[in-house]
């Protein structure tokens, strides 16, 4: 699902700005989407702590947001399967209307078959259809709009699918690519020389810093003293690289997730992969560079790129 707030209704607002700069008259019209709306009430919410996700504390007039597991009206089902199965022992029925039992005659009345249909159009009166959440052992329902579920096209479905098909021969191709595949070898190995490389610097630091405790007359606290500062640097050292990866980590994951989380990241991402692939040799002639350090770095700008639209949009209120 794209965006579970489209499961809901909600009215589209717009209004009009204008204003005067010098001898020009500046008109501009904001239109919210439902996306959009509802992101900028999620945030002001999420700003005064307004949204509840305890459970157990939820009151009359509380914002609240459950997590838990989506199940159609059963009772909808239930009725769907009745009308499906009398409509096939109609179909399969030959016995004359004479000879038909109570049950035969029940499954073929034309007023009762009515009332099922009509019953099931009154649980999902104006298009809308009953959701059951399951979370915690609370049930919620939640009124939805039933062509929300109707996929009415199958672009979507054939989007996904062409880019599962470039993914994959992208990839085979780059195995077979020799420019490709030695580029990636490349880039690897410094990046593993590097990691062994600063590891050897690491070890040698601590070995200088430990060589303080062998100063100490008692030998027996010596050797303790000098095992103690070995183990203090090499832990510290690798705690805080291990602190700024998991930041960093957190940081560009959160970019990313607010920012490209989305269909066109994936088609950049496999477009920069094809052209890397079918054409490096176009591109090693030209720019000197590792093709898979090319590819981070062009990503790396496309991600920059979006996060500054997004913010700028944020900033007009757009979102």
């Amino acid at each position: 699902m794209s965006n579970l707030f489209a499961l809901f209704s909600v009215g589209l607002k717009g209004n009009l700005k204008s204003g005067n700069s010098s001898d020009q008259t500046i008109m501009e019209e904001r239109t919210h989407t439902t996306v959009s709306l509802f992101q900028k009430l999620k945030a002001d919410l999420e700003t005064d702590q307004l949204i509840n996700r305890n459970i157990d504390t939820y009151k009359i007039g509380d914002f609240v947001e459950i997590q838990g597991n989506l199940k159609t009206n059963p009772l909808i089902e239930m009725l769907s399967a009745l009308k499906e199965l009398m409509a096939l022992a109609n179909l399969f029925s030959d016995k004359p209307k004479n000879n038909q039992s109570k049950k035969d005659k029940l499954m073929s009345d034309a007023k009762f078959n009515a009332q099922i249909e009509g019953l099931i159009n009154g649980l999902q009166a104006g298009g809308k259809k009953d959701i059951i959440c399951e979370a915690s052992g609370l049930k919620v329902v939640l009124p939805t709009d039933e062509n929300y579920f109707l996929n009415n096209n199958m672009s979507e479905i054939m989007l996904i699918v062409l880019l599962w098909y470039a993914i994959v021969t992208t990839v085979f191709a780059a195995i077979r690519s020799g420019i490709f595949l030695g580029d990636f070898t490349a880039f690897f190995e410094v990046l593993w020389n590097g990691i062994r490389q600063s590891c050897k610097w690491i070890v040698g630091v601590a070995k200088a810093l430990a060589q303080v405790g062998d100063k100490i007359p008692n030998e027996m606290i010596a050797i303790i003293v000098h095992w103690l500062l070995f183990i203090m640097v090499i832990a510290g050292v690798a705690g805080v690289i291990g602190v700024l990866i998991v930041i960093v980590e957190k940081k560009v994951t959160k970019a990313y997730r607010e920012n490209c989380w989305d269909v066109i990241s994936v088609g950049m991402a496999v477009i920069g992969l094809a052209v890397a692939v079918y054409f490096g040799d176009w591109i090693k002639a030209l720019v000197k560079l590792n093709l898979v350090a090319l590819l981070l770095l062009v990503q790396a700008v496309y991600v920059g790129i979006r996060v500054y639209v997004k913010g700028c949009k944020r900033a007009r209120g757009y979102y």
